[in-house]
């Protein structure tokens, strides 16, 4: 699995839907993380996503169903 804190040390080396699917798993978690802490960086960890995304000229993120504590969250 790829943790939030490994993804953004490294998010050139993931393709447009590997960080698609980030967002997603990020959102996921962040919307039923039940400790602050953990919804907290999964929040930053979604937001980073989605600028991203948007530097890659992807303004419309695809749905998707995200994973709680898939890749790309913390």
């Amino acid at each position: 699995m790829i943790y939030s804190y490994d993804a953004i040390d490294k998010i050139e080396t993931f393709s447009d839907e590997q960080v698609i699917q980030f967002y997603h798993n990020a959102y996921e978690t962040f919307v039923f993380a039940l400790g602050h802490s953990k919804g907290q960086r999964n929040e930053f960890a979604k937001n980073f996503y989605k600028e991203e995304l948007a530097k890659r000229g992807i303004k419309n993120i695809p749905d998707r169903k995200g994973v709680f504590n898939g890749s790309g969250t913390s």
